[in-house]
């Protein structure tokens, strides 16, 4: 390589050096804070201005055409407006909502019953910046978007600001004015509102992650040169001895940073979140893991091109064997830990590492490939190296004896200190270096190294690696699967609990309620209804729900087996007490009842106006066999996780007969259908799926299933990881002159290459082609789904509603009952309105409680639908 070369790349690395301490200044962070409020300052003049110009030009067009016509003929101008400019247009006409240009903001249908006439406003999740115009009996809104603050917080709802400002998270939105803060004005000089940010929060948000890509990319760029100014040395011992230093010093100072957290800044970066992978103190995460990857490589790298590189080694008598001895144990060894460390990235990691499942995979995940592909690159050097030692001192045949003799030795001592174990797990691993070893030692003893021989290592590599990280994930999902089985027998439902907490307090305050109670004779059935529809309907509806009123002096029927009458406080106070776990700020108790069925017991009590008290006990049990829909992701928050539960179909039998079950396997009525052996653990396979029989005692049996992994699905795997692989190393091959080749292009080669390319190629177009059709089937098969249920739904509704003249005159009650009806019936979201727009009725009351949307229909499918009459929109 030219000298020029090698001095642009150390002065790249210092650049790169230089702007991630930059960049990680505080000086610069405030800078650079600085500017953004800047920029965001006139931003908000910018969409203020266009935001009145659109009031301006809806009064003037309202003074000229009537409402009906305004929406038809603005329609086309309106439908994408909140999308491109975050920004909403609103008409009341004579107080009441008649135009709405979106529904993502939850506004209220009467104007006097909004808080619009303020300038800025925090309205459910969203604050606005907010305008009005009035014109005879109409009231013109224009809103500004600001930023969206969610009270639970998933992978759909994030706290932003709205896309066209491009702030981050961390700064805070408040009312009160503060010249410490930012303080934002409109465009009329006004104070509007004022922003703030920690600290630490807005390094971490601007400027560390790409500090840590800078710094990650100076210090590969260092590596690269000092490879580069070694190799030019000419004196072979300087060459040596020097790097010998560095690679001494790298270690070092690596082993440094780790102990006394040089670097601990960092860690905030998603990279090193010992969440996503955490081992040991070497490896305390992902990003520690790359860094002694690429340490490890340019090592092994350095030591295959620096080292015993003449053609001639003399090493006579007895010594060259246990040379050749030590270095295969060494070889040996290396591929232990690295097998081991591979385990480690698939065991103590929450990555998804099977290719075949592409829709899952993160940018984690491609880093874990990376770091896989480094790992076998360096044992490969460590064993090319060592074959090149050993052919100068010995033959093949003196070769294959030695190997034979080290394999007996480690057996030996594996079973010497009973650690047979190690043979179990990793026999496939210790195949394929047999056959890895075996194969690099022919070649080189044979002949050299050609371009097809590093095509054939990574072809076989891309097979193992396949299977490896298969038999591992079955291993790991093993013992998921016995942990959950242990949790189903116990089971409690983490979103139930969270929803009771907030019906604790309501039923507490509810003074509708407390008025239902104050009569010496009360409606127990009106109550009943009462608080079945309000507090569990919905999400409780997979519930059976009970409610006793009881005062200090009643008695309760206790039904089979029993028969007979309880003291009422005690009978519910023996529950809580023999069985009870109490959750956290409620009077709702979980009955760890082992019943199969997941239990919870409320004890709420109410005093009437004369002092006389009565408690209502509630009692929850999950129903048997049902599959209710589903609580949307988009209402939890990230901290509970449901994940695991909702990878596996699950049934718990009691007695041989099904209690409940979950998931998408048809399981049976009866567990005599699967076989059982009685053992604690019983795995199988049955109708394509995996199954894991968990006998928790003699009458519980828990059965968790998943579906088979195909041979197609592993084919997929196995064509992702060679073309990476490859691609990977034809790029090494082509920019490296110290890994010596026979890589002429002659004609031969000139065939081989480009019959791989256009194999690639063809891989590539097909994969692309299916890709896209896969897609557009499922976009069409989803439409059709949702046109059935439509349908469905419509007919039902005709059935139970036709004989109504006007829906709004029919109970709310009723009409939410019958969609959370049909919504468990057909498995969707359902929600009704009427004629103008105005939301009716609705399965899933809590999208809308918590103000996710607007009570109005969305402006397209009302356009389509009211004004172009078409009798179905998707």
């Amino acid at each position: 390589m030219k000298l020029r070369y090698k001095n642009i790349i150390l002065i790249l690395a210092v650049f790169f050096l230089l702007a991630a301490l930059l960049f990680k200044s505080n000086s610069f962070n405030n800078f650079y804070v600085n500017a953004k409020v800047k920029q965001f300052q006139n931003k908000i003049l910018s969409k203020e201005n266009y935001r009145d110009r659109l009031i301006d030009s809806t009064v003037v067009k309202l003074k000229d055409t009537k409402l009906n016509d305004f929406k038809n003929e603005n329609y086309s101008f309106y439908k994408d407006l909140f999308k491109e400019s975050g920004i909403t247009i609103l008409v009341y006409k004579n107080d009441t909502l008649a135009f709405w240009s979106d529904n993502i903001i939850p506004v209220s249908n009467f104007f006097s019953d909004s808080e619009l006439n303020d300038k800025i406003i925090k309205l459910e999740n969203v604050w606005l910046d907010v305008n009005t115009k009035t014109i005879d009996n109409y009231k013109v809104v224009g809103i500004v978007s600001l930023k969206t603050e969610y009270l639970n917080h998933n992978k759909f709802l994030h706290n932003s600001f709205t896309k066209q400002f491009n702030l981050p998270e961390y700064f805070v939105i408040s009312k009160d004015k503060n010249d410490e803060f930012f303080n934002i004005v409109n465009n009329k000089n006004e104070y509007l509102f004022s922003l703030h940010s920690e600290k630490n929060k807005r390094q971490a948000c601007y400027c560390l992650n790409l500090s840590f890509v800078l710094f990650f990319i100076s210090i590969v760029l260092f590596l690269f040169y000092f490879q580069i100014f070694l190799y030019q040395l000419k004196v072979l011992k300087k060459r040596q001895l020097l790097f010998i230093i560095i690679s001494s010093s790298l270690l070092l100072f690596r082993f440094l940073s780790l102990k006394f957290s040089l670097f601990n800044c960092f860690y905030s970066v998603s990279l090193f979140n010992p969440e996503i992978y955490a081992s040991s103190f070497l490896f305390p995460s992902l990003g520690d893991l790359l860094i002694n990857s690429i340490i490890v490589f340019f090592i092994l790298y350095g030591l295959h091109t620096h080292f015993f590189i003449s053609d001639k080694l003399i090493i006579k008598g007895r010594v060259k064997y246990l040379v050749s001895l030590l270095l295969i144990f060494i070889v040996e060894m290396s591929c232990v830990a690295a097998v081991f460390l591979l385990r480690s990235l698939i065991f103590n990691s929450s990555i998804s590492l099977q290719a075949y499942k592409i829709l899952s995979l993160t940018g984690y995940s491609l880093v874990s490939f990376l770091i896989i592909g480094l790992l076998f690159f360096s044992i490969a050097l460590l064993i090319d190296k060592a074959a090149l030692i050993i052919k100068k001192i010995m033959t093949l045949k003196q070769f294959y004896l030695l190997f034979v003799l080290s394999l007996i030795i480690l057996l030996s001592f594996c079973l010497f200190f009973h650690h047979t174990q190690i043979l179990n797990i990793q026999l496939l691993s210790i195949m394929f270096f047999i056959g890895i070893i075996l194969f690099v030692f022919y070649i080189r003893f044979k002949s050299k190294f050609h371009y097809l021989t590093y095509v054939i290592l990574v072809f076989l590599f891309s097979l193992f690696i396949t299977f490896f990280i298969r038999t591992q994930i079955v291993a790991k999902e093993t013992e998921q699967e016995k942990i959950l089985a242990g949790n189903l027998a116990r089971e409690r439902d983490p979103i139930a609990e969270l929803m009771l907490v907030d019906i604790d307090k309501g039923m507490k305050a509810d003074k509708q309620l407390v008025n239902k109670l104050n009569y010496s004779e009360f409606n127990y059935d009106s109550i009943y209804d009462y608080i079945k529809t309000k507090y569990f309907s919905g999400y409780f509806d997979k519930y059976d729900f009970q409610l006793t009123i009881c005062s200090p002096y009643d008695s309760v029927f206790i039904q089979q087996p029993d028969n007979k009458l309880e003291y009422c406080y005690g009978f519910f106070k023996f529950l809580t007490d023999s069985m009870g776990v109490k959750l956290s700020k409620s009077n709702f108790y979980f009955l760890d009842n082992i019943s199969g069925r997941i239990s919870y017991l409320g004890a709420i009590k109410y005093k009437s106006n004369v002092n006389f008290e009565y408690t209502a006990f509630i009692s929850l049990d999950s129903k048997q066999y049902s599959k209710a829909l589903g609580y949307p992701e988009l209402l939890l928050d990230d901290k509970i996780n449901v994940e695991p539960k909702n990878s596996y179909s699950y049934a718990i039998y009691k007695y041989n007969k099904l209690i409940t079950r979950s998931g998408n396997f048809p399981y049976s009525l009866d567990q005599s259908v699967y076989e059982n052996s009685g053992n604690k653990n019983i795995f199988f396979k049955f109708e394509g799926h995996d199954h894991l029989i968990h006998n928790f005692d003699k009458q519980t049996s828990i059965i968790i299933s998943k579906p088979s992994v195909r041979f197609i699905d592993e084919l997929i795997s196995f064509s992702y990881f060679f073309i990476f692989y490859y691609i990977i190393i034809t790029i090494i091959l082509l920019f490296n002159k110290t890994l010596k080749v026979d890589f002429n292009l002659n004609i031969k080669n000139k065939i081989k290459i480009s019959i791989l390319s256009i194999l690639i190629f063809s891989l590539l177009v097909i994969a692309g082609v299916t890709v896209y059709y896969s897609i557009r089937q499922f976009k069409q098969n989803q439409n059709k789904n949702i046109s059935e249920k439509i349908q469905s739904v419509l007919v039902e509704l005709e059935h139970k509603l036709g004989y109504e003249n006007n829906l709004s005159d029919v109970s709310p009650e009723y009409l939410n009952s019958l969609l959370t009806k049909f919504s468990n019936v057909f498995y969707t979201d359902i929600n009704l309105y009427d004629i103008n727009g105005k939301l009716l009725s609705t399965s899933r009351n809590e999208i809308f409680d918590i103000g996710l949307l607007g009570k109005r229909i969305n402006f397209d499918t009302y356009n389509r639908l009211i004004t172009n009459k078409k009798a179905q929109f998707i």
